[in-house]
């Protein structure tokens, strides 16, 4: 008789907590379900949209992983009151809602998987898609920065360089925002074989795009630095030459106008040209 009292207590108390551990379950299933059904489509073409995107459903898979314990006990609970269930109807009910939250928690495990890959795929592609572009201007620049003629020696020519690496200045200056966008990329790990070489591959991508740009800005200052005040140094060295050429002429006038040595007859006319 006492035992039949404890063992009926035993089941009552598992009962209360199967059906109070089922509602926080529901409740928070119902919850997620929702917030997965509303979240915006992958986006196919925005690089830091998808990078949100991804950022955002890490949390809610974080969610997902920190609730499957609670599942887990719901389902080991029932089960145990599958085991006690004192007829066919109560077996049947319990059933019932196992398979109601076991297949909720599938379905939206499943859904959520599907995101998860759609966004690693996305972005990775939107990724490699921005790396080669990146990887092709910064070929592009140092094919200009090769094809650069020596410093001018004309006031003309220097101010035709000045202005053109002013314009490539300007064109470094506008892509430094692509390259800081770089310290944004995230490296996908998943479940595959390949996952740690593709994340060693992006690694010496942007190792490799990192000292290329800082070549190409360590060029640009010192090629600023050459070309600063070259413009005044041609001039005034083409003022220097033209009163140095002018002065010559006079030199060398004066020089024709005077008599040779042999012609000079009296002492006054070779103390006049002396």
């Amino acid at each position: 008789q006492k035992s039949s009292k404890s063992r009926r207590a035993r089941k009552e108390e598992l009962t209360r907590e199967f059906e109070n551990c089922l509602e926080q379950v529901l409740t928070w299933l119902l919850e997620a379900e929702e917030e997965l059904s509303l979240l915006e489509k992958v986006d196919e073409d925005d690089l830091k949209v998808v990078r949100k995107q991804f950022k955002d459903f890490e949390n809610f898979m974080g969610s997902l992983t920190e609730s499957q314990d609670t599942v887990g006990r719901v389902l080991h609970r029932g089960q145990l009151l599958v085991g006690k269930a004192e007829n066919e109807e109560e077996r049947a009910a319990i059933e019932g809602q196992l398979r109601l939250v076991n297949g909720r928690w599938e379905e939206l495990r499943e859904l959520s998987m599907q995101r998860q890959n759609a966004l690693q795929l996305t972005l990775n592609r939107l990724q490699n898609k921005q790396l080669v572009a990146i990887d092709k201007w910064l070929s592009e620049v140092e094919e200009e920065m090769k094809s650069c003629e020596p410093l001018a020696d004309s006031q003309e020519a220097s101010l035709r360089q000045i202005e053109a690496h002013t314009k490539l200045q300007a064109k470094i200056h506008a892509f430094q925002e692509t390259i800081n966008d770089l310290n944004s990329f995230v490296a996908v790990v998943d479940e595959g074989d390949s996952s740690d070489e593709h994340v060693g591959a992006l690694e010496l991508s942007l190792q490799s795009i990192g000292e290329r740009w800082r070549a190409i800005c360590e060029w640009a200052e010192v090629r600023a630095s050459q070309l600063d005040g070259l413009a005044e140094l041609c001039a005034h060295t083409t003022e220097v030459f033209d009163t140095l050429n002018e002065w010559l002429k006079e030199r060398e006038h004066e020089l024709l106008g005077l008599k040779s040595a042999h012609h000079l007859e009296e002492p006054e006319q070779v103390t006049e040209q002396v």
